[in-house]
């Protein structure tokens, strides 16, 4: 099940996107919000999967709300204004819809969401879901050690046990809180709380000594 915001000023959009939302099975509506900054708010308390996003909206633009999220959730653009879109893409939005869309369209875009290696039913600093061997997994943030990327799948490592998923290393960036994790490597993710040492070479982890990438060490 994924979770959803719908976000947009107009109620008639809103309804549309209801209606296309509650003919798939798999999507949950969490949050009705008409302007930038009940989505601001609702994303830090609670978070979502999916954001169905209006453009023009009160106080603030969707854009610019997008620009001021620390952990974006997937973006679907929803809009009458098709001169946003370069710069949509280039704030990595998912898709680009123009209003009027059919549900044909819509469920193009939620489709895209659904190739995607995540599997993500929630997101905060406490747990993320992953799915592991055809079942979702709940993983408490604080026991993740460090994270291994190896091709379409990675690698989680616990005090007590590993995990293997299939994820990439891209969007484990994504969802893990970036003030407690950070990318060292183009195959490592550590979790800052339990490094214990480290040069501009190496960080150990436990008895674990992982590599610094070159272009990571000013990061």
């Amino acid at each position: 099940m994924c979770t959803c915001i719908i976000a947009d000023d107009e109620k008639l959009a809103r309804d549309v996107l209801k209606a296309y939302i509650s003919r798939i099975d798999d999507l949950d509506i969490v949050a009705i919000c008409r302007d930038a900054l009940e989505v601001s708010r609702f994303l830090e308390q609670t978070g979502a999967d999916i954001l169905f996003l209006d453009i023009e909206m009160p106080q603030r633009t969707g854009l610019e709300l997008i620009r001021s999220l620390k952990q974006p959730p997937r973006i679907i653009l929803t809009t009458a204004y098709k001169e946003h879109a370069l710069e949509a893409f280039e704030l990595h939005v998912t898709d680009y819809l123009l209003k009027p869309f059919s549900f044909e369209r819509f469920t193009m875009a939620v489709d895209k969401i659904r190739s995607m290696p995540s599997a993500i039913t929630s997101r905060n600093d406490q747990f993320i879901d992953l799915r592991v061997e055809r079942k979702m997994v709940k993983i408490p943030v604080h026991e993740i050690r460090y994270i291994e990327a190896i091709g379409n799948y990675i690698k989680i490592y616990m005090a007590e046990k590993m995990i293997i998923a299939y994820n990439t290393i891209q969007n484990m960036n994504h969802i893990l809180p970036g003030h407690k994790f950070r990318q060292i490597h183009r195959s490592y993710i550590v979790n800052l709380d339990k490094v214990q040492q480290y040069t501009a070479t190496t960080i150990c982890v436990g008895k674990v000594q992982l590599p610094v990438g070159r272009r990571f060490k000013k990061m």
